[in-house]
């Protein structure tokens, strides 16, 4: 807004302001010029006098010593003189008178000689006697103690002593004198002294020399600031006067100079004033010019100037900004264009909206409006009859009170297509102090389609296209609300299905994954076919092999029972995916509401409880979720962090049970097999130990412990001579999947000293069907160590017979799984038979382990199994029991067995 009172205030013109600012300038130069170089100066010559008169008082002093030292070698000299040393040895006064005007007859420049006796009395003057006032008012110095430098007082007595000098005035004259003391054998008889007034034009000489005026006056006589007293000359001072007048008057003249100078200066400033005001205000006009052409809306508007000055620089500058704004506005219209994005304004209380381009077109109005505005009422035609309330809510809201919206709605073509827009405004006040209205419409369609499907990979499983653990979270928080209105039951299943990741490892992903979607299809089935027993349903993949299923409006109990019945039913029907018959089962944990739990948070746990506790019955069962079950998670926790101190602290303990020859009954190998005793749990069954410490990845901590316990033990019987057999070590397929095996085996070897031989590694099908081909590479790793490899568990897995050539295994362990089949029914015997006679082709070992009584080993005998591993010979034993056992054998139970055999 502009400001009326700022407006009405008088305005000076650019042309007077350029005229001021140049008589401003020239003014403070001249100002600048006269006050501060003319004080500096003035100070600067001052110093310079003030100096020079320093050094002429001094070069002054300096001449009248250099005069008074000339004069007393003179006047010494003539003390010398034999004429007259003779003349003063007679002390005759008239003889003095003569001596005396006829020195100052003879010496020229000598104007008194006046002769004193040893008191200071006169005895003789000769020449101008006011001078002898001169040599009264004189102090000297005693000549009997006096004595020139480097000589004795006998010394200086011998001839003339040392002379006084005497310094006066007389009628504006300088008076230089010298006053010899006189000895005469030895004795002190007087003084002859000697005075000469000096020229007038020895001052004036003076003068020039030191380059300061020289003269003689009185001691009261008035002294200037540029006077100077070289020296004293009794009862007068000799000064030393400097000038300042010259210097004045050329400080004169330069101000006078100086103000001259800036009078010209403001008349040629005030006379290029007009002349350059004109040359700088005419391309600024055409500028304003070019500025109003713009902003009316002429785009086109172009300064193309030629100059090649500053205002050149500018035209160009503005040309190249209206270029870049055009180029800018394509630019832009392009890019809303391409962002489906318009924009659109509209004066409070008015109708008439100007809009881009691009908003007629998402609103399919190019041909029916005029280009760039837009009725109101059009646009609110556009806009579907059901958004149209909620559009004019936000509009009178935003133009009465001025609150900013986003909107979305819909769009109508009269081709009856349908987009979804998203509209914004807000209201801003303009230059002129009016309300507008401004705001963006964008077409969102896309974006919201995309949106949808967003949503759905969010709330649903990308394999199966169930409902995933984020959407089941929801689910269940609003069953619950529901149950908690209507008071009905609600439960919540959840589903883990048995031994997946052995179909993953052994079959490969792509075959769990098919697994996985069939699974899926048939537990959609299931709660399709039970919505009439237990109402509404879902079922969600919370992940990997988990599913779970809320069942919202139970009569009872007895309908989530009906449903995990039917679930183990039907997922025991197997599935056949890319030629493998593959069996499923799920394991299954139900909590009910609000029996089992009156939070999400609770439900989920007690699931979670009651499958794991399901898992421990077997394959394809279902429990419902009891306080109890809390102890056997409160269990595994406790094995963890007591497993953990237990390898530490080496709480475990090794048994080692025989694998003996039936034939002989003599124990060929053991295998070591590792117990838990916790002092305060009691005996932990292997089992369950160690499938926790694969889960918690200990099992390599573990797995080395056995190893090294059972290599240090095997050595201690080795070197003692108490065993000659070989004694196997279970590996886990975590030990062999994480790349130290090998290195473990060999670090103990190397620590331990026992030779590879009595060392044999047991490791299970499932663990080598994991990863085959690394497996195989580490077995033959281990093979060329040294160490003895058995295939445990043989037969469980899902793989052929035939793999078993590409193994560089020694044995074969049958699994006991099938020693309990040789005596079920021939179907049995003859599969252990079949894995004999492949392993004897093969030349492998075979070891049956598991074996309880004596008709399971005489039909492992009669099949040809050269070992039997079971409680029917013995249990694992202690290590201290072990050379007692290999000493024995086990003759007692192989007597019967020979005697038949015979």
């Amino acid at each position: 807004m502009i400001d009326p009172q700022k407006s009405r205030r008088p305005r000076l013109r650019v042309r007077g302001r350029i005229a001021l600012s140049l008589c401003l300038i020239a003014t403070l130069a001249t100002f600048l010029t006269l006050v501060g170089p003319h004080y500096r100066l003035a100070l600067d010559l001052e110093n310079v006098s003030f100096e020079r008169l320093e050094r002429a008082t001094r070069a002054t002093a300096t001449l009248v010593n250099r005069l008074q030292e000339q004069t007393r070698e003179r006047h010494r000299a003539i003390a010398h003189t034999p004429e007259f040393r003779a003349n003063l040895e007679i002390a005759d006064v008239p003889t003095l008178d003569a001596l005396a005007e006829m020195i100052v007859e003879r010496e020229n420049p000598i104007d008194t000689i006046v002769f004193t006796n040893s008191l200071g009395a006169i005895v003789s003057i000769s020449g101008n006697r006011e001078l002898a006032s001169i040599f009264m008012d004189t102090e000297f110095v005693d000549p009997v103690t006096a004595c020139e430098p480097g000589r004795t007082a006998n010394e200086c007595r011998e001839i003339i002593g040392p002379a006084d000098s005497v310094l006066s005035a007389n009628e504006g004259r300088l008076v230089v004198g010298t006053s010899v003391p006189l000895f005469v054998r030895d004795r002190f008889v007087g003084r002859a002294t000697f005075m000469e007034v000096q020229p007038a034009s020895v001052l004036e000489e003076w003068s020039s020399l030191a380059g300061a005026e020289v003269s003689i006056h009185g001691k009261d006589e008035p002294r200037s600031a540029f006077d100077r007293v070289a020296l004293t000359v009794p009862p007068f001072e000799m000064r030393v006067h400097a000038s300042f007048a010259a210097e004045r008057t050329a400080l004169d003249r330069l101000r006078a100079t100086i103000l001259t100078s800036g009078l010209f200066a403001l008349c040629v400033a005030f006379a290029i004033a007009s002349p350059l005001s004109r040359s700088l205000l005419g391309p600024l006009h055409r500028i304003e010019k070019a500025a109003h052409r713009i902003r009316n809306g002429d785009r086109a508007t172009r300064l193309r100037s030629e100059r090649v000055d500053e205002f050149g620089d500018v035209a160009r500058a503005l040309d190249t900004m209206l270029d870049h704004l055009e180029s800018t506005q394509a630019g832009l219209e392009r890019a809303q264009s391409i962002g489906r994005l318009g924009g659109w304004s509209m004066t409070q209380g008015h109708h008439r909206m100007r809009v881009s381009r691009e908003l007629r077109r998402i609103l399919d109005l190019e041909e029916q409006e005029e280009e760039g505005y837009l009725d109101l009422a059009v646009m609110r035609r556009r806009i579907h009859p059901a958004d149209l309330p909620a559009f004019d809510t936000v509009m009178k809201s935003c133009e009465d009170e001025g609150l900013p919206f986003g909107l979305d709605h819909r769009v109508v073509h009269e081709s009856g297509r349908v987009l979804i827009v998203h509209t914004q405004a807000e209201r801003a006040q303009n230059d002129a102090g009016q309300y507008q209205i401004e705001g963006t419409l964008q077409d969102v369609t896309e974006r919201k389609r995309i949106e949808e499907q967003v949503a759905k990979l969010v709330y649903h499983d990308v394999l199966t296209g169930l409902g995933n653990r984020r959407l089941f979270a929801e689910e269940l928080q609003k069953a619950l609300s529901l149950a908690r209105q209507n008071l009905h039951p609600l439960a919540v299943l959840f589903l883990d299905l048995d031994d997946f990741k052995t179909v993953n490892d052994t079959l490969g992903h792509s075959i769990g994954d098919q697994l996985i979607c069939a699974v899926a299809d048939r537990l959609s089935e299931i709660i399709v076919d039970m919505n009439q027993i237990v109402g509404e349903a879902s079922v969600h993949r919370l992940g990997g092999d988990e599913f779970a299923i809320i069942l919202s409006q139970l009569g009872d109990a007895d309908g989530a029972r009906y449903c995990a019945e039917t679930i183990a039913r039907r997922l025991s029907t197997s599935v056949e995916l890319e030629g493998y018959d593959i069996r499923m089962s799920a394991s299954v944990g139900i909590a009910t509401w609000p029996d089992e739990g009156l939070d999400a948070a609770t439900l989920l746990l007690g699931c979670d409880t009651a499958m794991y506790n399901a898992k421990l019955e077997g394959r394809g069962q279902y429990r419902f979720y009891k306080p109890s079950m809390r102890e056997v998670s409160k269990r595994k926790l406790q094995l963890e962090s007591r497993l953990r101190r237990a390898i530490e602290k080496g709480e475990l303990s090794i048994v080692y049970q025989p694998k003996v020859d039936p034939m002989t009954s003599n124990i060929c190998g053991f295998e070591a097999l590792v117990r838990w005793l916790d002092r305060d749990l009691g005996q932990v069954s292997p089992g369950e130990f160690v499938a926790i410490a694969e889960e918690t990845g200990q099992i390599l901590a573990l797995g080395e412990w056995v190893l090294n316990q059972v290599a240090h033990q095997a050595q201690h019987w080795v070197e003692a001579g108490l065993l000659d057999v070989s004694i196997a070590v279970n590996v886990s397929s975590y030990q062999i999947e994480s790349d130290t095996l090998v290195d473990t085996v060999v670090g103990i070897l190397r620590e331990t000293g026992l030779p590879p031989c009595y060392l044999e590694l047991e490791i299970t099908e499932s663990a080598l069907l994991r990863n085959e081909s690394h497996a195989i590479e580490t077995l033959a790793n281990l093979k060329d160590v040294g160490v003895k490899l058995a295939l445990d568990d043989f037969g469980t897995g899902y793989s052929s017979l035939s793999y078993l050539r590409r193994l560089p295994i020694d044995t074969v362990k049958i699994d006991q799984s099938f020693v309990r089949d040789v005596l079920k029914d021939e179907r049995g015997h003859d599969l252990v038979a079949s894995i004999v006679s492949m392993a004897h082709v093969l030349g492998l070992s075979v070891v049956a382990e598991g074996v309880e009584n004596s008709e399971e080993r005489d039909a492992l005998v009669d099949i040809g199994c050269e070992l039997i591993q079971g409680y029917f010979y013995s249990a694992g034993v202690p290590a201290d029991r072990v050379p007692e056992m290999v000493a024995e054998g086990f003759s007692g139970h192989g007597t019967t067995m020979r005697n038949s055999r015979q």
